[in-house]
């Protein structure tokens, strides 16, 4: 049983077929900050209490083919905080709360270029898939890139009417832009398709509300027709600029706003489909 610390460190890797095991007791199995080059891949860590792997302020983080078990309360796959040069791949995540959760936690930390490609992920209780947000308390997220990922489930209640199968919530004063969703594959009848939400600031902390530009999904297929929401704050702190291409629900490309899937207040401009 044990968990793994690091601050200030660099050029570290951690590999192998072996399992990191919390027996419900080791709070944050991994957590490493203000470090650099660091890369997991091929073991297990499963069976924390908290955040399973929690990385701040480092750059050039890799995890390669991690197979993330979370039962408990709070068991987030891995959160990059205020990171950069950042790489989720070939993974796979059984978490009761967010399976991958991008957050700006810190007000002097951008948290920027982060790709996530070809991983699967299950999610429990109170889980998105892929959560961009929460905890937005950073000047910018920024160059995000989810690619070739399998969303069997994702489930549960939280502070913004319930969870998505992937999401932005922008909850403080971030911008949040230049994400792209690409080829992603959602199976079960989530309660909500895709959000994105620019909230007051005050859900998950007491900030100013922030805003949401620039969003990409090229191929992307939901395998259930559930809501799709879109909801800016005000017109300072909106939404802008979200393109769909090629995106199914079930057997139908969406091809306009339809009020029966998109509900969409009136601080959204510059949605389009291709």
């Amino acid at each position: 049983m044990g968990g793994v610390r690091g601050n200030g460190v660099k050029d570290v890797r951690i590999y192998g077929r072996g399992v990191i095991e919390g027996e419900f007791k080791h709070r944050r199995m991994v957590l490493i900050e203000n470090s650099s080059n660091i890369t997991i891949e091929g073991i297990s860590i499963r069976n924390g209490r908290g955040w399973t792997n929690t990385l701040t302020n480092c750059d050039d983080v890799k995890f390669d083919g991690v197979k993330v078990i979370g039962f408990g309360p709070s068991s987030d796959g891995i959160n990059p905080l205020g990171s950069r040069n950042f790489e989720i791949k070939n993974s796979f995540f059984r978490c009761t709360d967010d399976c991958i959760a991008i957050k700006s936690p810190d007000s002097t930390l951008i948290t920027e270029n982060i790709t996530v490609t070809k991983n699967t992920m299950i999610g429990y209780a109170f889980s998105d898939g892929i959560t961009i947000g929460f905890e937005t308390n950073g000047p910018e997220i920024r160059n995000i890139q989810v690619k070739d990922c399998d969303i069997l489930i994702a489930r549960g209640g939280s502070r913004v009417d319930g969870h998505s199968a992937f999401s932005i919530i922008c909850d403080g004063p971030a911008w949040i832009h230049d994400i792209v969703y690409e080829n992603i594959r959602v199976e079960e009848p989530v309660r909500k398709l895709f959000e994105l939400h620019v909230t007051d600031g005050t859900d998950y902390g007491i900030n100013p509300p922030g805003r949401i530009s620039d969003v990409y999904l090229k191929d992307v297929q939901w395998n259930s027709k559930r809501p799709i929401i879109l909801s800016g704050y005000n017109s300072s702190h909106d939404i802008d600029n979200v393109t769909f291409e090629n995106c199914f629900i079930l057997d139908t490309l969406l091809t306009s706003v339809d009020s029966t899937i998109f509900n969409i207040n009136e601080f959204v401009s510059g949605v389009s489909f291709k």
